[in-house]
């Protein structure tokens, strides 16, 4: 009985860890069959993930001043080849003047009705007198006929310029006719005389400026032509000043006057130079000026503007200062577009990222699968397209 027990104990116990080492195993292979899994996934993930980043891209306008001295035989750094060339100009210019002021003691004007109670038409010249009850005297500024039997109306003034001409409705006898006509022909007025300011042409400061810009413009032009017939080279830049040596008025601000005469002398300086070669100049140094995550792509060069600081006739150089324009834009090799900066980022840091340079107008980020939120740890599934 007793044997028959062990050798029933031991064939129990073997079932058991038979039972146990199944479930074991099992496990291990749920569980690697559940990293596997999540390491396909990842793998797609890694694989598929990608990131296209579409920038749209301003221009920048940069501004530059330089100088630059024009020599006849260059020795400074810097300095163009050049000529250096004046002529004296003289001439008269004569014009109405503009300038008006008003006459205050004017003369007062007014309009009366004549009538006429004969049977006769009469005829009444300009300049016949009427006469207001209190002795103020007015003339008829025109020739009427006043009709037998009616009336006319008819412009008068006073006889005296003055405040003493302005009457309010009143009666007007005609002391000129004969006596026992007037009062059959006498004229009455139904408004007030009045005096109109008068304006008369004075010289003001603006007549002088402008007539002094128009002679000094037409003797500068006239000076170019006569400067290019003295002119040795032949120069595609050509830069004109003057310097007025006298200038002579017949008439002074505030003088009465129809016109005023000017007379005008006039040194006209012409610094003439190669063109090509200052806009290879401005080239370079606009180019200089600019960081390396940047390219010039236009240079402004008809709006340079050339502005002539000095001139040394003695020696035959000149300054000048030039001012330039030019259009620049992002490279797509610079820095801001570095895609280690950017793997791992979520969507709006990369937005908020590129809005913060001027030079991007706008950003749109398109992610695959449409479930990411973030840019692929993968640099190589980023794609970065710049338009511009």
């Amino acid at each position: 009985m007793t044997p028959q027990r062990k050798t029933g104990g031991a064939k129990k116990s073997t079932t058991s860890k038979a039972v146990v080492s199944v479930r074991l195993y099992r496990r291990i292979a749920v569980t690697f069959i559940i990293l596997t899994a999540f390491l396909f996934v990842f793998i797609l993930y890694l694989s598929f993930s990608k990131a296209s980043i579409i920038i749209e891209t301003d221009h920048e306008i940069v501004s530059l001043d330089f100088s630059v001295n024009i020599e006849k035989e260059p020795s400074s750094e810097g300095a163009i080849q050049g000529e250096v060339a004046s002529v004296i100009i003289q001439g008269e210019f004569e014009e109405e003047t503009t300038g008006t002021v008003e006459e205050k003691e004017g003369v007062a004007r007014g309009v009366v009705t004549i009538l006429n109670k004969t049977s006769n038409n009469q005829v009444l010249i300009k300049t016949t007198r009427l006469l207001t009850s209190d002795d103020k005297l007015f003339r008829l500024d025109e020739e009427v006929t006043v009709p037998a039997g009616g009336k006319v109306e008819a412009r008068i003034y006073a006889n005296e310029a003055g405040e003493d001409g302005v009457v309010g409705p009143a009666l007007f006898t005609i002391p000129g006719l004969w006596e026992g006509l007037q009062d059959k022909i006498y004229a009455e007025s139904v408004e007030s005389t009045s005096i109109s300011a008068e304006e008369i042409k004075v010289v003001s400061q603006e007549d002088l400026n402008r007539v002094s810009n128009k002679l000094r413009n037409q003797l500068l032009e006239q000076g170019k032509e006569e400067l290019e017939l003295t002119i040795l080279g032949d120069w595609s830049g050509q830069e004109f000043t003057s310097e007025i040596i006298e200038e002579e008025f017949d008439v002074e601000t505030g003088e009465q006057a129809e016109s005023l005469n000017l007379y005008m002398e006039l040194r006209i300086v012409g610094i003439l130079y190669d063109k090509d070669e200052l806009r290879n100049i401005a080239k370079n140094k606009l180019e200089e000026s600019i960081s390396s995550d940047v390219e010039l792509t236009k240079i402004d060069y008809e709006k340079m503007r050339v502005d002539i600081t000095r001139y040394d006739l003695s020696v035959e150089n000149a300054g000048l200062k030039i001012f330039i324009n030019g259009d620049t834009v992002l490279k797509s090799s610079s820095q801001i577009f570095d895609k280690n900066r950017l793997v791992g980022m979520d969507k709006q840091t990369v937005i908020d990222y590129f809005k913060d340079f001027d030079s991007i107008k706008s950003v749109t980020i398109e992610l695959k699968p449409f479930w990411l939120k973030r840019i692929p740890e993968l640099r190589d599934h980023i794609e970065i397209r710049i338009k511009r």
